[in-house]
């Protein structure tokens, strides 16, 4: 039922379900996939640890066909900063695995 729905747990598409499974599978060894979850915010999808707004894993824009994108964080100086890296589809996230590892690492100390 959509009423019991919460606004940010939309439904994902194809492309966000399967780079979702992709982050989960390249962390499976640094943490439980349980606590990867995600929010829409519309036109990406934010994927979190333990569903905190404040520990972004990375971003993922699938909403134009051309110009896929997934943004990373890096932390300087206790500022949090996205860059983001063109990809022509969801298989190339795995080249961003040392980074996604490093930003949970990060928020796990």
């Amino acid at each position: 039922m959509l009423n019991d729905c919460p606004l940010d747990r939309l439904i994902l598409s194809e492309e966000e379900q399967s780079a979702l499974q992709i982050v989960r599978t390249i962390l499976e060894d640094t943490v439980s996939s349980y606590r990867i979850t995600y929010r829409d915010a519309l036109p990406n999808i934010v994927i979190l640890l333990d569903d905190n707004p404040r520990t972004p894993i990375c971003t993922i824009n699938t909403s134009n066909y051309r110009h896929k994108s997934i943004g990373l964080f890096t932390r300087d100086r206790g500022v949090r900063t996205e860059i983001d890296h063109q990809i022509q589809s969801m298989d190339e996230i795995p080249k961003f695995a040392d980074a996604l590892i490093q930003t949970v690492n990060a928020y796990m100390k």
